[in-house]
């Protein structure tokens, strides 16, 4: 059909979802019931990679409604008739830890060991193109510019915290829960178990939020041994607080620019990051997945030398739209020990906010107009960033912002959409208020243009969290987040105005769950620059 012809596609319609979400008719995976089914806690070593010495559970045995205290692995384990008493009986349970291999690891040393990989670890060349400017030989003077930046550890913090209804009978094994890959889930339950994958059924309810963390299934596993262990259907529901510290956190990363300017234009980008493998924390249960479809060993093979040249840890790094013609980018790993996995657009989450902001520095350090800079810079095939930027500066009035007020922008293309972002704000003593974002996507053609906007709007609202707020902090080996008043969101209060512009596409569509993401914090440090002339290279944004 021609697009005259549509009577859906690109027409804005309400989600098949929304009217039981609003009336409380739909099922999450926290709402499941089975008959004859208990509740379970778990207490589990805060420290990573720590193990379960001892534990009294005799004032916990006291509550009513506890039916059994027992230990599984590096936890202990207990079953009630509801969640209340058991998460009474957990606070009341005394346990003593052996704090494992990670004691007395803490921020501050996880950042200096960055710091010292980026100057001493092996480097492996991601990206390699053209030859280093050799100062003057060109008959114009080389300017260099050098910078690095860092992002913290993250937590997913979904809404809904982490639950699994599991039921393991004889001959079958029922798992209800949201998650994010059912494959992956059949196969790990499957396995601890040690029962045929072909004997394990996932049902997969609505989630409330994932993120990337419900690709993990660590706790449907757990729910799984609980249930084997009982012999009835158990749900396993994780407290706030369990879901702060034993996540799978987007990693720490740290990144090193060397940019060279001449005559006003970029001639040569060299970057290098740092920071552990997400691939690495991926690739194991992919692997092991695959194990039947394809040879084990190839498949760990693969999976090792794709850990080291990090496709997901350097993406948003490793290509620029930005014409220049010398470009390296390097991956040195390194990993602490602290479990990571994929965050809300994963790699590009930090890579967005490094590469747009470093790009930001050297056009002031040119005194000149940033977007005017981003535009003359783009190379020529770049039409859709140039598309996006265009219409995210003309939407949000690029230099016109009321007095009192800065502007910054950035542009990123995450999963084959390009998005560009206007973030206007104020400063209030030591707090940032950003007051409005303006987007511009294009992704495509757009089936649901409100789902673009709505997809776009959240990405804005959780990238601001973690821009603004929210950072994961290690103190002898553990966590020490617990709840939303350490590890802050953004509330309604604080929600910016975010208005999304859709870039019209007839090309094939792309996503939208996550290119909202990475470019709001340099869009947001590249204001707070405008407003104060101070250059922020880490997150989350303080000003005092």
């Amino acid at each position: 059909k021609s697009p005259e012809q549509f009577k859906l596609i690109g027409k804005y319609d309400r989600r098949l979802d929304a009217q039981q979400k609003v009336d409380g008719t739909s099922v999450f995976g926290i709402d499941v019931q089975r008959e004859g089914m208990v509740h379970a806690v778990l207490v589990r070593c805060p420290h990573f990679g720590g193990t379960l010495k001892s534990f009294d559970a005799s004032a916990s045995k006291q509550i009513a409604g506890v039916s059994d205290i027992f230990a599984l692995g590096a936890a202990v384990a207990i079953i009630a008739s509801g969640y209340w008493p058991a998460r009474k009986a957990a606070q009341a349970l005394t346990v003593e830890w052996d704090k494992g291999p990670l004691a007395g690891l803490d921020s501050a040393g996880i950042r200096a060991a960055l710091k010292k990989q980026l100057d001493e670890g092996e480097a492996h060349n991601v990206t390699d193109e053209g030859k280093a400017p050799g100062g003057d030989t060109t008959g114009l003077n080389t300017q260099i510019i050098e910078a690095e930046y860092y992002a913290p550890y993250q937590a997913h913090a979904a809404m809904e915290p982490l639950n699994c209804v599991a039921d393991v009978r004889t001959d079958r094994v029922d798992i209800w829960t949201g998650n994010q890959s059912p494959d992956i889930f059949r196969a790990t339950v499957a396995d601890a178990l040690q029962r045929p994958r072909e004997s394990v059924f996932i049902h997969t309810p609505m989630l409330g939020g994932g993120f990337g963390r419900r690709a993990f299934p660590d706790y449907a596993i757990e729910a799984a041994l609980l249930s084997h262990r009982t012999g009835r259907p158990v749900k396993l529901i994780w407290s706030r607080e369990d879901d702060m510290r034993h996540d799978y956190y987007r990693p720490a990363a740290l990144s090193r620019f060397r940019a060279y300017l001449q005559d006003g234009k970029l001639v040569g980008w060299e970057n290098k990051v740092t920071g552990p493998s997400i691939m690495q924390a991926m690739i194991p249960m992919a692997v092991n997945t695959m194990v039947g479809w394809i040879p084990e060993r190839p498949l760990q093979a693969l999976g090792n030398l794709m850990a080291i040249r990090d496709s997901l840890s350097t993406e948003g790094a490793a290509k620029l739209a930005y014409a220049t013609p010398y470009l390296k980018v390097d991956y040195t790993l390194f990993n602490p020990g602290i479990p990571i996995g994929s965050w809300r657009s994963v790699g590009h989450s930090f890579n967005g906010y490094f590469v747009e902001s470093f790009f930001d520095e050297i056009a002031h350090a040119l005194k000149q107009d940033p977007l005017a800079f981003r535009l003359a810079q783009l190379k020529p095939e770049a039409t859709r960033a140039r598309a996006v930027l265009e219409l995210a500066a003309a939407k949000a009035g690029w230099g016109k912002a009321p007095a009192g007020r800065f502007q910054g922008l950035a542009v990123h293309e995450a999963f084959d959409t390009l998005v560009a972002e206007v973030a206007e704000i104020s400063i209030e003593g030591s707090q940032i208020k950003v007051h409005k974002v303006t987007c511009a996507v294009e992704c495509g053609r757009v089936v649901n243009p409100d789902i673009v906007a709505m997809q776009i709007e959240s990405g804005v609202i959780y990238a601001l969290s973690a821009a603004v707020n929210g950072e994961i902090t290690i103190e002898d080996g553990a966590v020490k987040q617990g709840n939303f008043n350490d590890f802050a969101v953004v509330r309604m209060q604080d929600a910016p105005a975010i208005e999304v512009h859709i870039v019209p596409s007839d090309a094939e569509p792309t996503g939208v769950g996550e290119p909202g993401v990475p470019p709001l914090a340099a869009a947001v440090g590249n204001a707070i620059f405008a407003a104060t002339g101070k250059r922020l290279r880490e997150l989350p944004f303080r000003l005092a």
